[in-house]
Formats: C-alpha cells, structure tokens, sequence
C-alpha cells in the first residue's frame, strides 16, 4: 500500500521534466525485528557501504511486451478508450519503464524472497521491503518504443538505524538512469527507497495493523482521479510483466472467492 503525489506537472520542476513521488503507507518502526550482529557482519556491511556495486541492464522495449501490459491496465484496455497498439518509435508512456529492464536470473541466484541481490546489502540484510520512491521524466527526451536503451542502477544513499537497541535496518536509496542507447542524456531518472532486515530474525508481536495509519498532507484537489481494485488476475497479470518474483499475498481490497484466490 503507498500513497503518492504529483509535483508540478503544469510547470515542471525543470526544464521539460516531471516528477512523481511515491511512499510506503507502512509504519516502519512497528515491523523492525530483533536481530544481533556478528563482529564479521557488521565488517561485510561496512565494506559494502564503503564500495557499493552498480548493474546495468538493457531492453528493447518491445512493442509485444508493451502490448500486454496494455491490455493488463485499466486506463489502456480499451474499456475507456480505444485500444491503440503501441508503435515503434514513439515515445514509452509515463511508468511503463517498469515492465522492462529485469535482472534476468536463475532461480536459484535470487534471494530466498524472490528479490534480485545484485544491489542488496549483504547478510544478514536480506528481507526487502519497499519504502517509497521517486520518479522524473525529461520530456524533451523520452525513451522510444522499439530501441534499445539501458538502466544503469547505482547506490546513491545508505541509512543504519536501530543498531543500538537490537533491531537494525538498512535504509537504501537506489538510484537509476533510463537512456536510449547512444545517448549520454537521461530519459528518466528513478530512484526507489527500501529497507532491509535480518532474515530469520525474531518479529515484533505486539506490532499494530500495519495498515492502520494516517496519511497526511494528501492534496484535496487533484486534476485526475481513478479509481481501481485490481483483481487477483490482473496482480498475477501485472507481476509477469514485471517478472517480479517477490511473493504478494493478498491484501486489502482484493477480490477472493470462497476465500482463496481464484
């Protein structure tokens, strides 16, 4: 569950681009787990801080790629509008850039969540949770349907807290550059916040409902609205598209029958 807002989408935040912010809905503090470190563990991450790795990762945005997530999405599905195959050449549509570049690994070299470890923090640090995120779209540039481009992910940022009371965590902020190929200039600029925590350690039990949390300062106009409950289908759907291989269970507002997924 996130919640999300839209900057200046009428006068952009800089020259020809937009930015659009996400966050966790989660209250952190209430799922940090008890977790001792070992003297070598805590060397591993600090080694790991101190030189963090980068991944490359290219596509060819494939118009049949991009015509599945099409018929997947509610505003393209041809139930609005019309459905209109996509076409080389022209430009990708906003966050459409996430059913592309994927680590394309083995199963058995992803971590035991489904997650790709190639810019994760080293054990014990590898239960994943999403935490928010930024993405901005350089207009004047987008990347195009059909051509090559590449997404080259760095660490931008690293936050240890909680190591003084027995429940550490690993803010890390990732940040990635979207180009077509041959180009030097971003088309996009993503950068997507997670924290990590121990794997195998001892849970909170007296933690609230996650999902019971206020959130604040969300605008009382907006210029669009659309409202959606997604069916288990179309979550299955979404998660091929993404080859996103983290289990999601199913949450608030999604449609059972008999009380199992469909």
């Amino acid at each position: 569950m996130y919640a999300m807002g839209l900057n200046s989408l009428r006068t952009p935040i800089k020259p020809a681009s937009y930015t659009l912010g996400f966050r966790s809905m989660k209250p952190i503090s209430n799922l940090r787990p008890l977790c001792t470190l070992r003297a070598q563990e805590h060397e591993d991450l600090d080694r790991w801080i101190a030189s963090p790795p980068t991944q490359t990762l290219t596509d060819g945005l494939s118009t049949e790629h991009l015509s599945d997530l099409f018929i997947t999405l509610p505003t393209r599905d041809g139930t609005r509008v019309s459905y209109k195959m996509p076409k080389v050449g022209t430009p990708l549509p906003g966050g459409h850039h996430l059913a592309f570049f994927h680590a394309r690994k083995a199963e058995q070299h992803l971590r035991a969540d489904g997650t790709d470890e190639e810019i994760s923090p080293p054990p014990p640090f590898t239960k994943r949770m999403w935490a928010g995120g930024r993405m901005t779209w350089y207009a004047n540039n987008p990347l195009l349907v059909g051509r090559n481009a590449t997404g080259t992910a760095r660490v931008a940022k690293v936050e240890k807290k909680g190591f003084e009371q027995g429940r550490p965590m690993i803010f890390v902020t990732q940040r990635i550059e979207f180009s077509q190929v041959g180009q030097s200039i971003a088309s996009i600029i993503e950068e997507r916040d997670h924290v990590y925590f121990c794997q195998g350690a001892t849970s909170n039990r007296n933690r609230k409902n996650v999902f019971d949390r206020e959130v604040k300062n969300i605008p009382t106009s907006v210029d669009f609205a659309l409202r959606y409950i997604p069916s288990p289908v179309t979550l299955f759907r979404y998660s091929a598209l993404t080859f996103n291989a983290h289990p999601h269970p199913p949450g608030q507002g999604i449609l059972r029958k008999g009380g199992r997924i469909p």
